[in-house]
């Protein structure tokens, strides 16, 4: 699980804080630049409870400052269901994109307990894994991926998990990671 915090939690009734947390994202480099097809978020989840994901976004770059963005995804909420409860959230893209960063933007997340009537906004921004469906180029493999075979293609799957450098952050200026 990759968790940051998207503000500070006061503890009040109506929202806890959210008003005053901000817009955090992980941000993603593939090394180079890769076509994209598809992605796959698996976010936190609770035994007892569903959640609200509050304003989603995902977006590709070429330059890592994001200069030149291509919003994949968003900015929405994305609310759980019992049928979708710790599955996937999959952005398939109609027409691939080249990139060679991915950002994922969130805003914490509301939890609705599933036992009871209560309710509320937690400033956590988790993660339990991010995968990248891009197509191979020159057929190589990497430790570090796993490539999936489907009829006629072939893509490369980057998976995040456990795998992550520091590069900055703060509340106002939000963690990158990078495999």
């Amino acid at each position: 699980m990759t968790k940051i915090i998207a503000g500070e939690e006061n503890g009040s009734a109506e929202n806890n804080g959210y008003a005053s947390w901000d817009d955090v994202y992980l941000q993603y480099d593939f090394g180079e630049p890769r076509e994209i097809h598809s992605i796959n978020l698996y976010r936190n989840g609770y035994e007892n409870a569903l959640n609200t994901f509050k304003r989603i976004k995902v977006e590709a770059s070429s330059n890592e400052d994001f200069s030149d963005a291509n919003v994949l995804f968003g900015t929405t909420d994305v609310e759980e269901t019992a049928a979708t409860k710790l599955a996937a959230q999959t952005i398939n893209l109609t027409t691939p994109v080249t990139a060679r960063y991915v950002r994922i933007w969130q805003k914490g997340h509301c939890i609705q307990n599933t036992n009871s009537s209560w309710k509320g906004y937690s400033n956590g921004v988790g993660l339990r894994e991010i995968e990248v469906i891009a197509k191979l180029k020159d057929g190589k493999q990497d430790d570090n991926y796993a490539v999936h075979n489907s009829t006629g293609e072939r893509r490369l799957q980057f998976e995040y998990k456990n795998r992550y450098r520091i590069h900055e952050g703060s509340s106002r200026a939000p963690i990158r990671w990078s495999a």
